[in-house]
C-alpha cells in the first residue's frame, strides 16, 4: 500500500491524538506522512509539538493545498463555511475528512493503539481477548496469537478504512454536484449576488456582481472586503448585520435604510436603497438579504442579491418632473381646465376654473360631474357638440361660446374647446378649456361703444341734410297750419298738421336709433307672443304697404307658445327689417304691383324662436352686401340714416342671438333673426 499524505487543518486536542496515533503506533509503517498542519493560533500544543518533530506549520490553510500529492485534508475545526470554502478551493484528487469522519477514524486508531499496549504487556499467550475494547465474535480470533491477531485486525481495519473512504467519496461526490449546482444558480443568475460565510468571509461572488461593481470574484473571494464596492471607508453591509444577529444594530439598520421583512425567507429582508459610490453617479439598488442557516437553525452566512434600478429611477424622477411641468401648466394656466373620467366625475379642476366659476377644488373634484354645474342647455349643447362635427371634427369641441353658469348661479359669458380622451377606441374621459369672455366682451363693447361715438361725430355732417329736410317739412307744415288757422280752413288745417306728425316721427325715430345705437343697453325680459307680435305689426304697417303697392302675408307656426324676449327691442327689430322689406319692393309694386312682404315664425332645433322677413324686391349685390352693416350706410338717399340695420344688429347681439340675410339681385332679399332659448 503507497503512502498516504496528509494535511490537517485545525490544532486542538483532536489533532494532537491523531498526531500520538499517526507517529505512535503506526508510524513505523510508513503508510501515513503528514504534509503539514494549519492553525491561526501557532502556539497551541499541537503546532508546537509538530514544529518540535519537523512537520510544516502555517497559519494559512491555503499553503497546505498547494502540496504536491496530497491525498487527504482532515478538517478539524468543524466549521461548515470554512469546510465549504476548502471543498471550493481544494485540487479534484484530493479527499476531504470532516470533523466527524476523523472522530471515528480517531476511535479505531484509539482501540487498535490499546490493543497493541494490552498485548505487550501480557505474559505469553494469555487469553486478552474483552468485551471492553473490542467486539469479537470469532473466539478463535480472539485466542489467536497476537502476530496473527494483529495482522487480522489490520485487514479489518484497512477494510473498514477502505468502505468509510468509499462513503467519503460518494458524499465528496454528492457535494460536488450540490456544489455545482448551487454555483450554477448563483454564477448563472442574471442578478448580482455574493454569498458570505460566518465569519464574513465571501465564498461567491457571481458574474453579474463584477459587472456591477468592476470588482473580480478571483480578488474577492476569501476575503471580507463586501464593503469596498459599495463605500469610501470599511462598513458593514446588510449581510454582514445579518450574520452578526444583533438586535439593536439591526433595529439601527431597519431604520437608517428603510428595510422591510422579506415576505419569501424568514430573518430576510429587502430595500430599495442608493448606494453612492456604486458608479460615476452612484446607483439606487433594489437589495434582498437573508441568512443562511444549518439544519439546528444557526446562521452559518448569508447570501445577497442587487437589482440596479437607476435608469428606472431616473425615468421615474424623469415623469414626476414632467408631471410636475403639467400640473404647472394646468394650475397656472389663465383658462379654466375641467377634466372628468369615464363616469363624467371631475378629476381637475385648476386655478382657472376656480376664479371662472367660483368653486373651490375640494367640492368639485371626484364628487361632481361636470354636466351638474352646467345649466341644462348648456349641457345639452356640449354634448351635442362632442359628438358632432359643428365645432371641428366629431369628438373634439374648438372654440364654442356659450354661457356657463358659475357658483353663484350667475351666466358666465365662456369660449369651450374640449376633447374626449379615448383609449382602445374606448371612451375613458374628456377635457375642457374655459376661457372667460367678461373681459374680452367689456373691452369689445367699450371698442363698439368708442366706435359707434366716432362714427356718430363723422356723420353728423351727413346726418345733417337728413336733420335739414325734416326741418324743412316742419317749416313747411307749420306754414300751412298758419295759413289754415288764419282763413279759419280747417281741411287746410288737418293737412299742414299732417306735415307736422310725419316730420315728428322721423325725428323720433332717427333719435331713438341714435340713442339705442350709442349706448349700452341690457334687455328687459318678459314672456311673449312671437306671433302676437307680428300681427300687431302687420297691422301697423298693413295700410303703409297698400300705399306702396306691397302685399304683406305671414306664415306663422301655430303651436310656437310665448318665448323669453325684450318685446320693445325686438318690435323695433322687426320693424326695421319689415320697413326695409317695403322699401325694396316699392318700384316694383308701383310698376307692376307685384311686391311682396313675407314674415314667418318657426321654432328651431336648439333655439327659442326665428323670425324670417323676406321680399322679392330689388335684392342687393356684393358691394352692397359687405356694406350693409357699416354705420350711416344707406341705399335710400335722404330718406335713410343708415342707422336702422346697424341698431337691430346690436339688439339681436344683447340677446345673444343671430342676426343673418341672404339676397341675390333682382331676386329680393330674406333676413333672418334666431333667438336663444332663455329662462326667466
Amino acid at each position: 500500500m503507497k503512502t498516504v499524505k496528509t494535511a490537517i487543518i485545525g490544532s486542538g486536542p483532536a489533532c494532537t491524538k491523531i498526531l500520538d496515533l499517526l507517529l505512535g503506533a503506526w508510524h513505523h509503517d510508513n503508510k501515513i506522512q503528514i504534509a503539514g498542519i494549519a492553525d491561526k493560533n501557532q502556539e497551541s500544543p499541537a503546532i508546537r509539538r509538530a514544529r518540535s518533530l519537523n512537520i510544516p506549520t502555517t497559519a494559512d490553510y491555503r499553503e497546505l493545498l498547494s502540496v504536491k500529492d496530497l491525498n487527504f485534508i482532515v478538517e478539524l475545526t468543524g466549521d461548515p463555511g470554512l469546510k465549504e470554502v476548502i471543498l471550493n478551493e481544494m485540487p479534484d484528487n484530493v479527499n476531504i475528512i470532516d470533523s466527524a469522519s476523523a472522530e471515528f477514524f480517531l476511535r479505531l486508531l484509539s482501540s487498535d493503539t490499546e490493543k497493541k499496549g494490552i498485548e505487550a504487556d501480557s505474559p505469553g499467550g494469555e487469553d486478552l481477548s474483552s468485551e471492553t475494547w473490542v467486539n469479537v465474535e470469532d473466539k478463535d480470533a480472539a485466542s489467536a496469537k497476537p502476530d496473527k491477531f494483529e495482522a487480522t485486525y489490520r485487514e479489518r481495519l484497512e477494510k473498514e478504512v477502505e468502505e468509510r473512504t468509499k462513503e467519503l467519496m460518494a458524499q465528496k461526490q454528492e457535494t460536488e454536484r450540490e456544489k455545482k449546482t448551487a454555483e450554477g444558480i448563483i454564477y448563472g443568475s442574471p442578478a448580482p449576488m455574493f454569498v458570505v460565510d460566518k465569519n464574513h468571509h465571501i465564498i461567491y461572488w457571481n458574474k453579474a456582481c463584477e459587472n456591477l461593481t468592476g470588482f473580480r470574484s478571483q480578488d474577492m473571494i476569501g476575503t471580507d472586503r463586501q464593503w469596498e464596492p459599495f463605500y469610501a471607508h470599511r462598513k458593514p453591509l446588510l449581510a454582514d448585520v445579518i450574520i452578526d444577529n444583533d438586535p439593536k444594530t439591526m433595529e439601527k439598520v431597519i431604520t437608517s435604510m428603510n428595510l422591510k421583512k422579506s415576505p419569501v425567507v424568514e430573518g430576510g429582508y429587502e430595500t430599495e436603497y442608493f448606494v453612492p459610490n456604486l458608479g460615476d453617479e452612484g446607483a439606487h439598488l433594489y437589495i434582498n438579504a437573508a441568512p443562511i442557516r444549518d439544519d439546528s437553525g444557526n446562521i452559518q452566512g448569508a447570501i445577497v442579491s442587487y437589482q440596479d434600478f437607476t435608469e428606472r429611477f431616473k425615468m421615474t424622477q424623469e415623469i414626476k418632473r414632467r408631471e410636475s411641468f403639467v400640473q404647472n401648466l394646468i394650475q397656472n394656466s389663465i383658462d379654466g381646465i375641467i377634466a372628468t373620467d369615464a363616469r363624467g366625475k371631475i378629476t381637475i379642476f385648476n386655478r382657472g376654473a376656480v376664479e371662472i366659476l367660483g368653486y373651490e377644488p375640494e367640492e368639485i373634484i371626484g364628487h361632481v360631474s361636470y354636466h351638474e354645474i352646467l345649466s341644462e342647455e348648456t349641457s345639452r349643447a356640449i354634448r351635442e357638440a362632442f359628438y358632432s362635427k359643428k365645432y371641428g371634427p366629431e369628438g373634439k369641441i374648438i372654440n364654442m361660446e356659450t354661457d356657463h353658469l358659475n357658483k353663484a348661479n350667475q351666466r358666465i359669458p365662456v369660449r369651450l374647446s374640449g376633447t374626449l380622451i379615448c383609449e382602445a377606441e374606448k371612451e375613458v374621459g374628456s377635457v375642457v378649456f374655459i376661457q372667460d369672455l367678461r373681459e374680452i366682451h367689456r373691452l369689445q363693447k367699450e371698442k363698439e361703444q368708442a366706435e359707434r361715438m366716432a362714427a356718430i361725430g363723422s356723420a353728423l355732417a351727413g346726418l345733417a341734410h337728413y336733420i335739414k329736410n325734416i326741418l324743412t317739412g316742419l317749416q313747411g307744415g307749420a306754414y300751412v297750419l298758419n295759413s289754415a288757422i288764419s282763413k279759419n280752413d280747417l281741411d287746410l288745417v288737418g293737412k299742414g298738421w299732417g306735415m307736422v306728425r310725419r316730420n315728428i316721427d322721423q325725428i323720433g325715430i332717427i333719435v331713438t336709433d341714435m340713442l339705442i345705437y350709442s349706448s349700452e343697453r341690457k334687455p328687459v325680459y318678459q314672456m311673449v307672443d312671437p306671433n302676437g307680435l307680428v300681427m300687431e305689426l302687420i297691422d301697423l304697417m298693413e295700410e303703409r304697404a297698400k300705399l306702396s303697392g306691397v302685399r304683406i302675408e305671414y306664415d306663422l307656426q301655430p303651436d310656437l307658445g310665448k318665448t323669453v324676449m325684450d318685446r320693445t327691442a325686438i318690435y323695433r327689430c322687426l320693424l326695421n327689417l319689415i320697413t326695409n322689406a317695403i322699401d325694396a319692393c316699392t318700384l316694383e309694386g308701383i310698376v307692376a304691383g307685384k311686391g311682396v312682404v313675407i314674415i314667418k315664425t318657426e321654432r328651431p332645433a336648439g333655439g327659442s324662436v326665428r323670425f324670417e322677413v323676406s321680399d322679392n324686391g330689388t335684392g342687393m349685390d356684393d358691394e352692397v352686401q359687405k356694406r350693409l352693416f357699416t354705420d350711416f350706410f344707406t341705399t335710400k338717399g335722404y330718406k335713410g340714416t343708415g342707422l336702422g340695420l346697424p341698431v337691430t344688429q346690436k339688439i339681436i347681439k344683447e340677446h345673444g342671438g343671430e342676426l343673418s340675410f341672404k339676397s341675390k339681385p333682382g331676386h329680393g332679399t330674406t333676413f333672418s333673426i334666431l333667438l336663444p332659448e332663455r329662462v326667466l
